[in-house]
């Protein structure tokens, strides 16, 4: 979604994310408009994913000032359709990225990539895989460095969770079958 960003100080007021004085923050040229679900902070940079920005979809980093725009990470996986489910979470030094492709008929279509901030390591699938028989949909459920946990639809009634280190990248299933009842009661 294309929106302006704005930073918040201490006093709680607001301004346009823009490093440049002489902008009335008015037009599609400020250093505040972004296109983007979600940002994230790591090592003073600012971090997000656009799928319009510069023509290319990816990861992108920014200053703190919402200058010095660039892509860290191109996300390839993402130009397979023109439409699609995307969302993302951080869990330390990466973004995960949970990609729904539209089409059920290429077998799983909820896939889970990690996505590195300190390194140009390409994006690492770490859930599913498109056009897998499985036909579990994957998302991530919540994120406490160094784990990720992850929720496996198998039924409309129950649910697989999964722990994923990502430091050692190893996962552990935890339940086999979760009821939809306790999800509500635990989330």
């Amino acid at each position: 979604a294309v929106s302006f960003l704005y930073f918040m100080d201490h006093n709680l007021n607001c301004a346009p994310l823009c490093g440049r004085p002489e902008c009335d923050h008015q037009n599609a040229d400020c250093d505040a408009l972004i296109d983007t679900l979600g940002i994230y902070y790591h090592k003073d940079h600012l971090y997000y994913i656009s799928t319009k920005e510069f023509g290319k979809r990816g990861v992108y980093q920014m200053s703190l000032t919402g200058q010095d725009r660039r892509l860290v990470q191109s996300l390839e996986f993402l130009n397979a359709y023109e439409s699609y489910g995307l969302s993302t979470k951080k869990c330390g030094p990466y973004l995960v990225v949970n990609y729904e492709a539209p089409d059920i008929s290429i077998g799983n279509n909820q896939v889970v990539y990690l996505v590195s901030l300190d390194n140009d390591e390409p994006p690492t699938c770490i859930f599913g895989e498109l056009g897998e028989e499985d036909t579990t949909s994957y998302t991530p459920w919540t994120a406490k460095y160094p784990w990720l946990f992850v929720l496996g639809a198998k039924t409309e009634h129950g649910y697989e969770v999964w722990g994923y280190n990502v430091e050692t990248q190893e996962r552990s299933l935890i339940f086999n079958f979760w009821s939809m009842n306790l999800m509500d009661v635990y989330a």
